[in-house]
């Protein structure tokens, strides 16, 4: 029985243009297969423009005031709900807000920070919230407020290189003048009234010689009552 012969491998020959060209179609063949990294160029969360307005302010005595008012309303407790848009459900539109470390790979994400100054001086006075309501610590008087959003790296989170924020001056807040005071009790101590007993005149002798019965002893003063505890205030 014969074999056939066996022949040696070779390696195939290809000139430059050739290999130029296959060099080419494998680079194709990656791009349109995807690679395995996620370094893509699509955004991961919001996208789009991002803007930041204080849209208006709520009080607990549920007031509510838009950005123009000439005048807010305080809390009785001197705080005010500074209100944020522009909204898109519970969120501002084309941003998360979520607190500092929660943001992921989300890139349009992040909180508010605000910070109240008084116009006729004084120190300012910040507050940061991941919410479209921010509660704020508000003295009466005109006061200028500052908003911007910060991402959940605690940077500025900047949009054309330029920080995404608003600001609002010459917003007069007042106190409210239906507020009941802090809750009181006293209650007023009473004095108790003078007893006095005074006994009674003895009876004068009858005829008979018999001694006429002596009075009756008066009877002794009654105590006065206790002073009634003062009312409790609520």
């Amino acid at each position: 029985m014969t074999y056939p012969r066996s022949f040696p491998l070779t390696q195939p020959r290809f000139s430059a243009p050739q290999r130029l060209c296959l060099f080419l179609a494998g680079c194709l063949l990656v791009s349109a297969c995807g690679s395995d990294d996620d370094g893509s160029d699509t955004p991961v969360g919001p996208s789009g423009p991002v803007e930041l307005s204080i849209t208006g302010f709520l009080n607990n005595q549920d007031q509510s005031f838009d950005r123009d008012a000439g005048q807010v309303v305080l809390s009785c407790d001197g705080t005010i709900n500074v209100l944020f848009g522009p909204r898109s459900g519970s969120s501002l539109k084309n941003w998360a807000l979520r607190p500092p470390g929660a943001c992921e790979s989300y890139k349009q994400c992040g909180y508010i920070v605000l910070t109240v100054t008084p116009e006729a001086g004084g120190s300012p006075k910040r507050a940061a919230a991941a919410n479209l309501s921010l509660l704020a610590s508000v003295s009466p008087g005109r006061q200028r407020l500052d908003a911007v959003l910060f991402t959940g790296d605690d940077e500025r989170f900047l949009q054309a290189n330029e920080p995404v924020e608003d600001t609002l001056s010459g917003v007069e807040f007042v106190a409210p003048g239906d507020c009941a005071p802090a809750s009181t009790s006293s209650g007023a101590t009473g004095s108790g009234g003078n007893s006095t007993a005074s006994g009674g005149s003895a009876g004068a002798t009858t005829s008979a010689g018999a001694g006429g019965a002596a009075g009756a002893a008066g009877a002794a003063g009654a105590g006065g009552d206790g002073g009634a505890a003062g009312d409790v205030q609520g």
